[in-house]
């Protein structure tokens, strides 16, 4: 109720006029404050709507990062982190992943705190990614100034990154180079404060967005040190929302020059928040990446589910193979897989398998990989 205004002799007018004004003055003012207030967003102290809980409405599984059996690694709206030595195919991981929602024509973007733009742009063209879609859904950003200055004001590069992350609705986050991210920000690797702040200013911003959110860091040197988190201090792994996957090369890989190169790496999940990860994994072992380079420069992938990399030949693929190549020689990589359908990841590794073995030669012509059927392959398969 607004105070009540009274009405005075002449001799109190002036004091009673003004501690009227005054009256209303205050009221102008609360009635301001309270519109304002309803026009200020909740925060995150405002009580959470628990019927989805109560309902029993569980976190989604993972839907990005394919598996060759089609199961998913990556969480949207939460952050990832894969941890490895140097030249433990993470990178490679993540532009896997990149070039596979850049099929479907999901927009990725990547934050580089290590690499350049054309060594990434050069491994998703070899890893098949059209042009095209690295034109109009990839966004490659080199950031080397903070987000925040003095007393944690935004940076005019701050200010950029909002802009940024709302821009597109982003499928795929990836931040290569935490250290170096870090060390940006004038924050401590080891500081467990430090890595909270971080994570709260860059990861965690970038997956309120939707996306899956990808860090790339690195493990400790020493083995006896690496335990189940990257270099740095435990809260890498305590402040993940999604899972924890850390690569071991079993196979080294490299440039091809004349004939195919495969390189084999194991990925362990060493936490998997939400849970749905955990249940597709062998003794914690969720996947192993396989990439062959070719002389031509092309690289083909396969993430393929624990032990499958090393099963027997899968003869039914291997056998449609040969029937497509007896008539069909000199045929490539990718017309292989249109005429004989199934499973790319493992036409792909039958045919690496079948190379090896000396079934089947490989020769190129420009970016393609032309397959002939061997004497010997033709004997093996068809005596």
């Amino acid at each position: 109720m607004p105070p009540e205004l009274h009405l005075v002799d002449d001799g109190d007018a002036a004091e009673h006029a003004a501690s009227i004004l005054a009256q209303l003055a205050e009221l102008d003012r609360l009635d301001a404050q309270a519109a304002t207030a309803n026009d200020v967003p909740p925060t995150t102290w405002t009580p959470i709507d628990l019927n989805d809980a109560l309902n029993g409405i569980d976190v989604p599984p993972p839907s990005t990062m394919r598996r060759t059996d089609g199961v998913n690694l990556l969480y949207a709206g939460r952050t990832h982190g894969f941890a490895g030595e140097s030249e433990s195919l993470k990178s490679w991981a993540a532009q896997v992943a990149a070039q596979q929602e850049l099929d479907v024509g999901h927009d990725v973007l990547w934050i580089d705190f290590e690499d350049d733009a054309s060594g990434v742009v050069a491994r998703l063209l070899a890893l098949g990614a059209s042009r095209q879609a690295i034109t109009e859904h990839f966004v490659y950003v080199r950031p080397e100034e903070p987000l925040r200055g003095m007393g944690g004001t935004w940076t005019a590069g701050g200010i950029d990154f909002e802009r940024l992350i709302v821009d597109r609705q982003w499928s795929l986050i990836v931040i290569d180079g935490v250290t170096e991210a870090m060390v940006t920000e004038g924050l401590e690797l080891n500081d467990n404060g430090d890595i909270a702040t971080w994570s709260r200013l860059l990861p965690k911003r970038c997956a309120n967005t939707g996306a899956a959110v990808v860090m790339l860091d690195h493990v400790p040197k020493a083995i006896d040190n690496r335990g189940r988190y990257a270099i740095g201090g435990q809260h890498k792994l305590a402040g993940l929302t999604g899972a924890q996957y850390v690569f071991e090369v079993e196979r080294s890989f490299s440039r091809a020059r004349t004939e195919p190169i495969t390189g084999i790496v194991k990925i362990t999940v060493t936490k998997d928040r939400p849970g749905h990860v955990r249940t597709h994994a062998t003794n914690n072992v969720i996947a192993r990446i396989e990439l062959t380079s070719y002389p031509d420069g092309g690289v083909s992938a396969a993430i393929v589910p624990p032990g499958e990399g090393n099963a027997p030949l899968d003869l039914t693929t291997a056998k449609r193979i040969v029937d497509h190549l007896t008539i069909y020689p000199k045929s490539s990589k990718n017309g292989i897989e249109t005429a004989i359908g199934g499973n790319v990841g493992t036409i792909r590794q039958t045919l690496v398998a079948m190379v090896t073995a000396g079934w089947i030669t490989v020769e190129t012509n420009g970016r393609a990989h032309l397959h002939t059927l061997t004497d010997d392959g033709n004997d093996h398969f068809n005596a």
